[in-house]
Order: C-alpha cells, then structure tokens, then sequence
C-alpha cells in the first residue's frame, strides 16, 4: 500500500475515532443526563370527591356554606361565585377572599371590579401569540355559572375554573366572502339591513372577494356591528355554519380561536392556616399557552377606613402603609430571588434590593396574616398596592410565571419592525402553593410576624439554635460601603473620583457601638474596599483605597471585630467587570 494512502486512512481513522469519542460524550452527558431530576419537586393530587357542606354560615356569612372545621380555624365557601371565607374561632375575626363592598367601590372601574370579585388573574397567548388576560370572575362565574364547579377536599375544598369567554359574532362571520356570494346574501336582506351591513365589506379589485373592514377584525370594542352583520346573515340572508366555513377556507382565512383554560385552586385548613395551592397537573390548556397565574390578588385586602402596613420582602424588609395617597407611584414589584439575569432588560430602570424570603404579610393594629410561598418561590414575584390607585383597597399578592418567553424584533420593509413572543412549549410542573397564616395579638405588626416566622422556620429546622447559648453569640450581619466613584472636575476637566462612603476609622465606630450594646458576634461583608470602591476594576491586582485608611485600616478593623468572635469578609466580585475598567475590553 502506497504511503498516501496509509497516511489518508489513518487520517480518516483518526477524524472517525473522535467524532465516535464526542458522540458518546454528547450522548451520555446531554440525551442521556437526568440527573437534573434530583432537583424538581414531586407533589401528590388529591381526589376531591363530591362536594358536600358542612352547613351553613350565620350572620355576615349567612350566604357561605361551611366546608372545614379545624378546631382552630372555620372555612367557608360559596359555591356560585368561588368567594372563600376564614374565620378565627378564638376571636371570631373573619378574613375573606375577596372585598365584601365591591359594588360600591367608586375608584374602580367595571374591568377593576371584576378582578376584585376574582381569585385568579391569568395572563397567556393564544394561537396567533397575541397576549391576553382572563380574570376568574368575568370568564367563568358571570359568563355561564356551569364554567364553576366544586368538590370537597379533606379539611378544605376545591374550585375548578373553566377560563372561557363568550362566544362573540366575530367568531362566525366571514372576513373574506366571493363577490358573487356576498351579493347573493346581500339580495336577500331588507333594503335598510343592505346600507347598513353594506358598508361592512369593500371589495378587494385584485381578488374579486369582498373582505370585512380590517377594523372590524381587530378591534375587539366593535362588537356592535359583528351583531349586526350576523344577524343580517344568519336571520334574513339564510346564512349557515356551512357557509362560513366555505367561506372561510376559499378566502384561506383561518380563524383564531379564543383561548379557553380548566384551573384548579384548593383550600385546606392547617392548623392556625390556610393551605391555598394549584396544582399544574389538573391544568387543561386550549387554543392558548398559559402564561402566569396571579393568586388571590385580593385576600384579606384592607378597605379605606382600616390603619396598618403591608411588610414586602424588600432586603431586609420594607412597609406600605394602608391609604398613604401615593397614587402616582407605582405599585411595589420584584421577583422573588431576584429576575433571571437571561431575562432582564439591559437597561435598569429602578435600583431594587433583591427579594430574598418568599413572602408579605398584611398587619393591621391587632392582628396580622403572613402569606408564605411553600412551593414555586422560585416562579414568582411578589406586588403590593394602596388605595386610590385602580380600586379602594390595600393589597399584595403573589403571581407564578409558568412559561419563560422572549420578545423577537422582525424587521419588514422599509424599516418597519414586529415583536413576536416566543413561548416555551410546557409549562413548570409544580404545586403552586401559598400558607396563609393568622396571627393573634401575640404576634402584632413586623417584628410579631419576623419572631412568628423565625419559629416556624426553626421548628422546621431550617433554622438551628442553640438554646443555652448566650445572646450575644447570635450572629449578627452586616454591610458596610467603603467607597463609590462619583464624577467631578479639576480645571474644568470631568473625571472620575473616588469618595469615601465609610472609611475603615469609621467602620470600627460602628463596630464598636454594636458591641457597647451587646452585639459581639459581628459578620461583616465589606464592599469597596479596592480598586476604585464598589464597581472596582478587575482583580488582577489589588490596591487598597488609601482614602479609606490604606492596608493598615483594614487590617486594624478586621483585627477588633475578630477580636470578639466576629468576622470580615472583605467582598469581591469575581463574575461582575464594571464598564469604567481600564484594563478589560468587553
């Protein structure tokens, strides 16, 4: 064999051997790898079985039926409109799903209203990727009672939701009809009915089809004349379902059909709570991807004449006082962990801290209710709003994102641009569940709900404490600034400037006030220490701010308050470049 071609061979043999080696590796490391699976949740559904009553409710809660007893805590329920009520046996307090006055609510308006009768707000895309919004009580209760139902849960009950709107004219008229059968139709109507439903079509010169006015089709507020055109044809012309599907595929029309959703929300009391969640399992999707679920966006809301705060979990923890005239501001926002780097915009907009507890609590003068995620945190954001902004009520709520998407730019002729979501194919599959729990006047305002949440978390033991320890060995963390780049000016030249937020001198001050107060075990994360301050340049170096006392500073501070069992980190950001570096080019 000729020595080209043994090199030839063994060059090709060589080529094959990897290209098997990477097959494997791609096989058993991607196609292959479950272990990812460790990691998901796994929940159990309960069969609900036929709903039963327990009996009824007196007083302001005659029109409820009672369907959960737990020695602790009442629930009751009406079945025709999904409303949901608890009431506390030791003080007979009763908190309800939804606002007991909404008729009479004068900021909100009929859309407003709606969802303040709703336990579930859902937004999805239907099959063209229009986006849109269904809420519990318009699409289901005041649209067809039947589009609700009820069964009874072990210590609770569940309400199944039929999300489907009214069938509307739009949706059995034609949008493209031949010349020839239109004025067919026409022939057939009173001479009043041809001006008016006339006017309707135009006649396409190019196809010879007359087509419904592009308005008609597109604006969902002209619903008054779809009426009109259907009853001229269906009522006086002899117009048929036939027809319109002949129609219909002739003119090569395809109709998009509204998107309809069967949800199921469960209610189980549990101990000084009650259990809302759910289930994805049970989720039904058609002619639409579901998007997020917001989740008893009124429960326990807070009418005008009640004082209090809602605590959000913003940082540390933050309060929206009750009717506080903030109409213009925004309502409070944040996803719960912080928003998905892949997903956020590049621009921010606001500076937030990151929401690290999956919950809020509503406080009024005696008593409060904590609302704790125990299932989905990661899917959800938290949001509060005052009074006087779309309704008359103070509230906060959690909303689930169950399909990640992302907004695609087409660009088309002459610069013309159309966004076009991209929806992931399944949605998560968790229980989405919620613990509403009610606390007495043993637990009032933010610092009753923190020491009520601080026990639960270690009777669960998340948390771990060492009972017969001291106070003071309690960790107690911190951050501490040192120093930020600010711009300034030296003859008339903008620079850069580094200034001292908290120097090393002044750490140690406040150091040395939390220990003179009992505060020994000190962790500190100290953050601008180097390198230009808090968005400091890369780490291939390292030089202290002399401005904030130099190398000796740090190592005098870390040195006092590791002197009393503490500790100081001193905070780098490895993963993170700030744009003013000098020394990387993205």
């Amino acid at each position: 064999m000729k020595l080209g071609k043994k090199i030839l061979l063994i060059c090709i043999g060589v080529v094959l051997f990897f290209a098997a080696e990477y097959i494997l590796y791609y096989i058993f490391h991607y196609v292959k790898y479950d272990k990812y699976k460790e990691t998901l949740s796994t929940y159990e559904v309960e069969t609900a079985t036929e709903y039963a009553s327990k009996g009824k409710g007196s007083g302001d809660l005659k029109d409820y039926d009672l369907v959960a007893d737990n020695g602790t805590l009442k629930l009751y329920a009406q079945p025709s409109t999904g409303f949901v009520a608890v009431e506390e046996k030791a003080t007979g307090r009763i908190t309800y799903s939804n606002p007991t006055d909404i008729d009479n609510d004068k900021t909100a308006n009929q859309t407003n209203k709606g969802k303040l009768k709703s336990q579930m707000v859902i937004t999805f895309y239907n099959s063209a990727r229009t986006e849109g919004t269904y809420s519990s009580y318009d699409y289901t209760v005041a649209i067809n009672k039947d589009q609700l139902g009820i069964q009874s849960l072990t210590d609770g009950v569940r309400f199944n939701y039929n999300f489907k709107p009214k069938e509307t004219s739009l949706q059995v008229i034609p949008f493209v009809i031949s010349q020839e059968r239109w004025e067919g139709f026409l022939a057939k109507m009173s001479k009043n009915t041809q001006r008016k439903v006339g006017k309707y079509y135009l006649l396409n010169e190019e196809t010879g089809h007359y087509e419904l006015l592009k308005a008609m089709r597109e604006d969902t507020s002209l619903t008054m004349q779809c009426d009109q055109v259907k009853k001229a044809l269906y009522d006086e012309a002899g117009y048929t379902k036939e027809d319109y599907d002949l129609d219909m595929a002739e003119g090569g029309e395809e109709l998009v059909l509204p998107a309809s959703f069967k949800i199921s929300l469960d209610y189980k009391l549990d101990g000084d709570s009650v259990v809302v969640s759910v289930p994805t399992k049970l989720i039904e999707e058609s002619n639409g991807s579901l998007a997020t679920i917001e989740l008893l966006p009124n429960f326990g809301a807070a009418g005008l004449d009640e004082t209090g705060y809602i605590l959000v979990p913003n940082g540390s923890g933050s309060l929206v006082y009750f009717n506080n005239g903030k109409k213009t501001i925004s309502d409070y926002a944040s996803f719960i962990y912080g928003i998905d780097p892949l997903s956020a915009d590049y621009t921010v907009v606001e500076n937030s801290t990151k929401t690290r507890m999956p919950l809020f609590a509503l406080c009024r003068q005696d008593s409060s209710i904590l609302a704790v995620i125990e299932d989905g945190a990661s899917l959800a954001s938290v949001k509060s709003t005052v009074s006087g902004r779309i309704n008359d009520y103070n509230s906060a709520d959690f909303t689930f994102t169950l399909r990640g998407n992302e907004k695609l730019a087409m660009f088309g002729t002459a610069g013309n641009a159309a966004t076009i979501p991209i929806v992931e194919n399944e949605f998560y599959d968790v229980n989405l569940k919620v613990r509403y729990s009610f606390l007495g006047k043993e637990y009032t305002g933010y610092s009753g709900v923190a020491n009520y949440y601080r026990n639960r978390l270690i009777q669960q033991g998340v948390i771990k404490v060492d009972e017969n320890a001291p106070a003071s060995d309690i960790p107690f963390y911190y951050d501490l600034i040192g120093a930020v780049k600010v711009t300034d000016f030296f003859a008339g030249v903008q620079y850069l400037a580094v200034r001292p937020m908290t120097t090393f001198s002044e750490a140690q001050t406040i150091a040395n006030t939390l220990q003179q107060n009992g505060i020994s075990n000190q962790v500190v994360n100290y953050q601008g220490w180097f390198n230009g301050g808090y968005y400091h340049d890369v780490t291939s170096r390292v030089k202290i701010i002399s401005k904030l006392g130099g190398k000796k500073g740090l190592e005098s501070f870390t040195k006092l308050v590791e002197g009393w069992g503490g500790k100081v980190y001193a905070d780098v950001a490895f993963q993170k470049v700030s744009y003013i570096s000098k020394r990387y080019d993205s």
